[in-house]
């Protein structure tokens, strides 16, 4: 039985923290990566081939169909808008795979409901599993809050608002850093005070746990992005708009993370880090839940189960 689990070759050359994290879930469950700008490369002694999909990805998509029939074939669909804004690439493809992955439950359940058959629910996760758990108890944190990723007011509404209301003025520059997407970053130079470069590696594990709280949002696809569980298992506390794909996950607002919408963040943001021991039992419940539920080792042990189960 040979697994190989096929990456776009312009994803696999981003080599994101995303890319990473999904090439120690390959690893963990067996499968062999290749990175491919077609399927005619797999190789002939395949058995059952999972493929990668978001933004990139979708030539590789329309040759889905052309598989041999005794192949098994996964697909999964990291990005929301892979499938979302183009159901007639998609439709072929679907109708091909044995089994259908995505981590956006409700999207794919109003977008594609005639497949909901043969999808499954399969949310993001942290990996490496020992760059977060190895992490020491922590007692010393900075006192401010975390905003990483990209800002872009049509993906992520959210955390567009906040983002411009720290660069407003609002006097949140002082309580909360901003830590640059690496895509975006462009090697800038300009930093503002309250601006940190990518971090990656070791070093973004390292770089979440530093700080008591971090914040991340839904994106208007509405589904846990990874840093929901990067987040509480770096151990510090999550900000987060809560979905359902959010709950869907176990996450329970007020319990595993500290719920924000655009009406509340800026104050609930301030209220939190002047009044951090009301909110400990929130943090370590959310890093004990993550990291028992959601790391990769759960994700490689629900792989395996579903590719016995559809054998």
């Amino acid at each position: 039985m040979s697994r190989y689990a096929i990456m776009p070759q312009a994803l696999w050359e981003l080599r994101s923290r995303y890319t990473d994290a999904y090439q120690v879930l390959f690893d963990e469950a067996g499968f062999v990566t290749m990175p491919a700008t077609t399927l005619a490369d797999i190789p002939p002694d395949a058995t059952t081939v999972l493929l990668f999909v978001g933004a990139h990805g979708r030539k590789l998509l329309g040759e889905v169909p052309s598989l041999k029939a005794d192949l098994s074939v996964v697909l999964y669909l990291g990005g929301a808008h892979a499938f979302a804004n183009d159901r007639a690439r998609c439709l072929p493809a679907l109708n091909r795979a044995n089994v259908i992955l995505s981590g956006c439950d409700q999207l794919f359940r109003r977008t594609w409901p005639e497949h909901a058959k043969r999808f499954v629910f399969f949310p993001n996760f942290f990996a490496p599993h020992e760059r977060f758990t190895k992490l020491a108890a922590r007692r010393r944190t900075m006192r401010r809050c975390l905003l990483s990723g990209h800002s872009s007011s049509y993906t992520y509404p959210l955390r567009a608002i906040i983002w411009q209301a720290i660069n407003n003025g609002s006097g949140l520059h002082n309580k909360v850093h901003v830590m640059q997407h690496p895509r975006w970053w462009q090697n800038r130079r300009d930093l503002q005070s309250w601006e940190i470069s990518p971090r990656l590696g070791d070093d973004y594990g390292r770089t979440l746990g530093a700080y008591y709280c971090a914040l991340t949002t839904a994106s208007r696809y509405k589904y846990a992005l990874m840093k929901y569980f990067e987040v509480p298992a770096a151990g510090a506390l999550l900000l987060a708009n809560d979905a359902p794909d959010v709950r869907l996950t176990g996450l329970k607002a007020g319990r595993h993370f500290v719920p924000i919408n655009k009406y509340n963040a800026l104050k609930t943001i301030k209220y939190v880090l002047e009044h951090r021991d009301e909110y400990e039992e929130i943090r370590k419940d959310g890093a004990a839940f993550v990291r028992h539920h959601h790391s990769v080792r759960n994700r490689a042990a629900q792989l395996e189960k579903l590719l016995e189960a559809a054998q």
